[in-house]
C-alpha cells in the first residue's frame, strides 16, 4: 500500500493534486490511497500514526496553524525516515529551508503554471524509492542511514534497552526502535520473517538452518540462535517453497 498524504488548505489545489496522483498511478498494480488534510489537528496526527505501507507526503508551507516545514520536522521526529516528503510553495525563498537535515525532504516544487508537470516528475522519483528501491531508513546519533533490504541479514533486540540492532554482512547498527515497531514497519514486506520475539530475519539471505540446534546461518559465517520451535516449521516452509519477495 502506498499512501499519498496531502497537507494543503486550498481545496482547488487539493483536487489538482488528487488528479495528478490518480493520473500518475494509472495502470500500476500497487494499492494506494489519497488522504488530504486542510489543517493540523489531532485527527491528522492519529491518521498518520495508524497508516500502513509506504508514505509520500505533499506538504504546503503556508498552512494556517502549522507550516508544512514544521510538520516535516515532526514526521522525522517520530523516527520515520523512510517516508518521502515533497515540499510545495508559491514562494521560492523557502527553497533552502526545505532541505534542512532535520527534514530530509525529497524535493521542493514551486507552485506555478507547470505545477502539474513538475509534481508528476517528483512523484515518479518518490515512487521509485518507495516501491522499487526498497530500503530501511532511520537516524542514530545525528547520522541518517538508508540500508537496502538486500543488505539486511536480520534485526535483533538489544540486551540493554528497548532498541534493536540491524545486522548486515559487515555492519551492526543500532536502531532506536523496538522489534515490535520494526515488525509493524515491515508488515507488508514478505521477505522479512519474525523467528523469535527478539529477532526478524531477511529470508532471502538465509544460508542454512540447523534444525537440531535452532541456528539460522547467513553468508560469511554470521548466525543467530533466535529461532523458536513454533516458528521453525513456518520458516522451513518459506524457504522450501520460495514464496517470499521484497
Amino acid at each position: 500500500m502506498i499512501n499519498f498524504i496531502i497537507y494543503e488548505d486550498n481545496r482547488k489545489t487539493i483536487e489538482l493534486y488528487r488528479e495528478v496522483i490518480t493520473n500518475f498511478i494509472g495502470g500500476r498494480k500497487d494499492g494506494y490511497q489519497i488522504i488530504s488534510f486542510e489543517r493540523y489537528d489531532d485527527r491528522l496526527k492519529q491518521k498518520i500514526s495508524k497508516l500502513w505501507g509506504k508514505n509520500i507526503f505533499i506538504l504546503d508551507i503556508l498552512v494556517p496553524h502549522k507550516s508544512g516545514l514544521d510538520l516535516a520536522k515532526e514526521i522525522r521526529g517520530t523516527g520515520d525516515w523512510g517516508s518521502q516528503i515533497i515540499i510545495v510553495s508559491k514562494h521560492e525563498q523557502y527553497y533552502r529551508d526545505s532541505f534542512s537535515s532535520k527534514m530530509w525532504t525529497l524535493e521542493f516544487v514551486l507552485k506555478d503554471q507547470d505545477i502539474s508537470v513538475n509534481l508528476r516528475k517528483v512523484l515518479n522519483q518518490a515512487y521509485k524509492i518507495v516501491a522499487i528501491h526498497k530500503a530501511f531508513s532511520f537516524q542514530y546519533d545525528g547520522e541518517l542511514y538508508h540500508i537496502h533490504y538486500d543488505d539486511i541479514l536480520f534485526f535483533e533486540k538489544s540486551l540493554y534497552d528497548n532498541y534493536s540492532y540491524l545486522v548486515t554482512k559487515n555492519k551492526r547498527l543500532k536502531v532506536k526502535k523496538s522489534i515490535t515497531r520494526i515488525e509493524r514497519d515491515l508488515k507488508d514486506e514478505l521477505c522479512f520473517f519474525k523467528t523469535h520475539r527478539s529477532c526478524i530475519i531477511n529470508v532471502h539471505n538465509v544460508y542454512s538452518i540447523d534444525v537440531s540446534n535452532n541456528i539460522i546461518s547467513f553468508p560469511d559465517g554470521i548466525n543467530t540462535h533466535l529461532l523458536t520451535n513454533k516458528r521453525k516449521k513456518l520458516l522451513k516452509d518459506l524457504l522450501t517453497n520460495d514464496v517470499t519477495f521484497c
